[in-house]
Parts: C-alpha cells; structure tokens; sequence
C-alpha cells in the first residue's frame, strides 16, 4: 500500500494511530514464520504460534519504553542470552544500560538512531565501563537533565551534565538512595542540598555556593549571568526534582514488572487541567509580574488604550498621572 503523502498529518491524529497500530498487531501474528513472533494490542500480548506469555499479559505500562524492557525480560526468562533493541529513543539505551546487570544477558545491542545517526550500541560494554553503581543511578540523571517526560533547564544539555556528574561524583549517592526510596526527598533534607548543589555546577562549574537561590542572586547581581542564565529558584528545582523521581524511581525502576505500581502523579510535580490533562506543576512561588508589580514599567507616554503594549500583556498601566488640578471624569 503507497504511503500517502500526507502522512505526516495522518500520524498526527490519535485516533489514526490507535487503529493503525491496533490492524497491525492484529496482522503480524496471522504471517506464517519459524520465529515466535510477540506484538501487543493494548494491555495485551498476541503471538503467531503458541508461547507461555503469562509474564507480560495482562500489562498496565503506559509507555512503550518501559514495556520493550519487560518483553526483553520475558526473552531472558526463555532461555536467550543475546538480544538486539531497535529504537529511535535516547530514553530506552539509558533503561536499558540500567537493567543490564539484573537482566544476566550475556550481550544486548540497541540500534539506535535514524539515518547517518543510526549506531548499534554495546549495552554490555556501557554497562561495564560505567560500574554498577552508575549504571542503576542513570536513569534519575537523565530524567533530571531532560527527557520526554521532564523538562530541560534551559542552556543545560547532557554534555554540560554529564561533566558536572564527574566534577561531583557525590551526588552518585544521592541518586543511588533516591531511586530506592523517593520518599527520602524533602525540601529541606540533604539530598535536595546535594542537588541544588549539583544544579548550580551545571550552571557554573566556579561557583562554591551550594544553595541554588544563593546561587541565583550570586551570578545575578555580580553581573556573571542574565536572567534566562542563572538556576531555577528552590521551589521550581524541587518540583522537577519529583517529576524525575516519579519517572526513573518509579516508572523506569518497574520496567521488568507486568503490572507497575504507580503513586498519583500530582504528589510528584504533576497538576489535572480542567480538562482532566496532566501539566507540570511549575512552582509554589506567585508569578514574578504579579508578586513585583512595583519593578514593572510599561513606558506608556499616555494613558493606556485598548492596543498598548500593556494592555495586550494583560498589565496595569503605570503611567503616571499629569493633571495639575483635581482630576474630572475625562482626564487621563
């Protein structure tokens, strides 16, 4: 069947893909081949010939990243000892490399990548390099520096990172006990310390502050870094610090478990719209135009009408008022 040429705009309706995925795991398992072939409709597994599935069916995961690691775990349990993962997400090579140890595979490769960016990569030997401890800790880094479900800091990318990782290699620890009790973070315990201290590294590996509000007023006020340079206040850092914790400690750590049990996601820095969609929980703190509305100036040489500048922002306006005598209905 040709591709059409808006695919692209077909892919992005929810409902097309629901079906499309829906017909095709479906069909695969109707071909005729000398392998077990395994696809998933939903929380369940369909296969091509008979097979003991009870470990991965019925499934409550509701990302595919996790779900590939638990059907890796159901090859392992039949006897393999080499697998090959093929995806396009940065999210399963870092999983991947953390379950490798608990998995007893001999080699997994992952095939990651598209085009001149493709690369099969040695899970086994990335598993190895990196140690035990690193290896079981890099899901909570990668979830904290950014992935699909979390924000990135802005200006902070996974080099910049990593390389406050090795400058700190502290904070290990801290991810280490994190990932096994998530309850242990508290805005005041000594692991969000250490992590407002490895956040103020990756904004400046020079800074001695520990704090990140110190840090920001440091970096700000001695002219080092403008505004959309400087680290997130205490009360932001804390509730990306959840939503990292509910992604890796929770979601990614249950991987090999067919049904995950998964807290309320508006504990760990997750809010429902009105429309019943989860969003970030941002911050604690009011909206700086509104809790310093006495910095702001809109500039208006007159009294504000309906299209200036102010007005479109939804701000007061702080133009000042020239009458020289008592004000009437119609002065400005």
């Amino acid at each position: 069947i040709p591709i059409p040429k808006d695919w692209q705009n077909f892919l992005k309706n929810r409902e097309n893909k629901i079906n499309l995925f829906a017909l095709l795991s479906e069909s695969l398992p109707q071909s005729e081949r000398d392998i077990l072939l395994v696809t998933t409709k939903g929380s369940e597994v369909l296969t091509n010939m008979d097979a003991d599935v009870k470990a991965i069916t019925p499934c409550n995961h509701s990302e595919a990243d996790s779900r590939i690691i638990l059907h890796l775990a159901h090859g392992v349990a039949q006897g393999h000892q080499k697998a090959y993962i093929r995806t396009v997400d940065s999210d399963i090579v870092v999983i991947a490399v953390s379950v490798f140890l608990q998995l007893n595979l001999v080699e997994l490769w992952v095939g990651q990548g598209t085009g001149r960016n493709y690369k099969n990569l040695p899970i086994h030997e990335i598993s190895s390099q990196m140690g035990p401890v690193k290896s079981s800790t890099l899901p909570l880094f990668h979830a904290f520096s950014g992935c699909d479900s979390t924000s990135q800091m802005f200006g902070i990318g996974k080099k910049t990172a990593w390389v406050a990782w090795e400058c700190y290699p502290e904070i290990t620890d801290t991810f280490l006990l994190l990932m096994d009790n998530p309850s242990l973070l508290t805005i005041e315990s000594v692991h969000m310390q250490q992590l407002e201290r490895f956040t103020v590294l990756m904004y400046s590996k020079g800074c001695g502050i520990t704090r990140v509000n110190d840090a920001r007023m440091h970096l700000f006020t001695h002219g080092l870094r403008s505004l959309d340079d400087i680290p997130p206040t205490q009360a932001a850092l804390y509730q990306h610090i959840k939503r990292a914790l509910l992604q890796a400690a929770f979601i990614w750590q249950q991987s090999c478990c067919r049904l995950q049990d998964l807290p309320n996601p508006s504990e760990w820095g997750w809010v429902e719209d009105d429309k019943k969609q989860w969003k970030p929980f941002w911050t604690t703190l009011a909206n700086a135009s509104e809790a310093c509305a006495v910095l702001l100036n809109c500039g208006c040489l007159k009294a504000c009408v309906g299209n200036c500048k102010c007005a479109k922002a939804g701000l007061k306006c702080t133009t000042l008022c020239k009458c020289e005598g008592g004000c009437i209905n119609n002065d400005t």
